[in-house]
């Protein structure tokens, strides 16, 4: 009778909610990415965070606002976006930003940055992402300094193996994975952005990102869709979580 009595209760609060644009669906690793993504954190005992392609440090608040309270270093390349990510980092003492992007190899290069800042991308826009996105258009370029991870962890000492390094640097993803060769295998777990249309001239696609990061010892624990064409419902892309496989075991279900 109980078990009942829960399951329209959930039903009817569960149709209220769904009426008013929300949903309700249980807090369980087996159903919720984002109990999910807190059982990962956990599990792999992370306590550092590497954030490539800040902006404006939306990610770093979002995993604070999860409970992480490690060490984050956010890489933000576009002095205007810089500028607001040193603003949002300025009360958070464990949060250090850094105003260089990140790439297979160092060098100056040219960025173009979009109207809407966060499709800034050291890759030319294309039409495929514009036509969704206007806002996503170039709206004007800036040279940049870009450095490598494996560069980074070289020169401070950093050590890898409690570490989440997150990449969302509008379709360089696989050039920046290049430039961390060295020392890629040892992270706990790599968060990417994963593109199924290509957005951005030359940008590596979805399933080939997957094969790289397998090929080197990862597999995906996470597939969250992150963005869309409302037009069509079709997705464009996904946030992919990546575990080190020699640390994995499976969720208890």
């Amino acid at each position: 009778m109980k078990s009942n009595f829960k399951f329209y209760l959930k039903k009817t609060f569960r149709g209220i909610f769904r009426f008013l644009g929300f949903d309700i669906i249980s807090f369980d690793p087996r159903f919720s990415q984002e109990a999910r993504k807190m059982v990962l954190l956990q599990r792999y005992i992370v306590s550092h965070l590497l954030d490539i392609g800040a902006n404006e440090g939306q990610f770093a608040r979002y995993i604070r606002n999860m409970g992480f309270s490690g060490s984050i270093y956010s890489f933000e390349p576009v002095r205007s976006s810089f500028m607001l990510l040193e603003k949002a980092s300025q009360n958070d003492s464990k949060w250090t930003v850094v105003n260089v992007g990140f790439g297979e190899v160092s060098a100056t290069k040219t960025i173009n940055v979009s109207r809407n800042s966060v499709s800034s991308s050291l890759l030319r826009t294309l039409s495929s992402h514009t036509d969704v996105h206007p806002e996503s258009a170039i709206d004007y370029r800036e040279d940049v300094m870009i450095s490598t991870v494996d560069e980074f962890i070289l020169e401070t000492g950093f050590n890898c193996r409690r570490t989440m390094m997150k990449i969302d640097t509008q379709g360089f993803e696989m050039e920046v994975l290049k430039g961390s060769l060295n020392s890629l295998q040892d992270f706990a777990i790599v968060l990417l952005e994963l593109s199924v249309v290509r957005l951005y001239e030359g940008q590596t696609l979805m399933s080939e990102i997957i094969d790289f990061m397998y090929r080197h010892g990862f597999q995906l624990a996470i597939l969250e869709p992150c963005d869309c064409d409302f037009r069509t419902l079709t997705i464009l892309q996904f946030d992919g979580w990546f575990v080190r496989r020699e640390l994995d075991d499976v969720i208890d279900a």
